[in-house]
């Protein structure tokens, strides 16, 4: 099959008549959605335990179709979990959108960006406590 010819779906996941909180691409809606259904029972990701969440609290959600697309097109998915997170939506997406996720990116550069910090301190300090200590000893003697 020619793969210029097949449509994909830029689809969200959404509380009925409420906030998006997931972004996905299928050639199939139907097949999609009741993957999504079937997953949501047992799955890890972070939009399964939230779709259990909403079940637990007898809250529906729904697909709805965002775009249709041509194949190939990975960007326009990209382009929608941006779009939504940049209006302050809460997207579930492992990829880009995860908010937990993202949070726990940031803190890691956070630590990472700390520990440098706090590394080239210490070698400072270092350096300055010897210097001290080397000048202690010259003046001793």
């Amino acid at each position: 099959m020619d793969k210029s010819c097949v449509i994909e779906f830029i689809y969200a996941l959404c509380v009925i008549g409420g906030d998006p909180f997931y972004v996905g691409r299928t050639d199939s809606m139907p097949r999609r959605l009741s993957e999504h259904k079937r997953d949501s029972a047992f799955g890890t990701e972070t939009k399964y335990q939230f779709i259990r969440d909403l079940d637990d609290k007898g809250i529906a959600w729904e697909m709805v179709l965002l775009a249709e697309v041509g194949a190939d097109t990975e960007h326009y998915e990209d382009f929608w979990v941006h779009t939504l997170l940049c209006e302050g939506y809460e997207l579930t997406n492992m990829k880009m959108g995860d908010a937990a996720k993202a949070a726990e990116r940031d803190a890691m550069k956070s630590m990472s960006g700390r520990k440098e910090r706090y590394s080239n301190a210490k070698t400072f300090l270092d350096a300055r406590q010897r210097e001290v200590k080397e000048a202690a000893a010259r003046a001793a003697t």
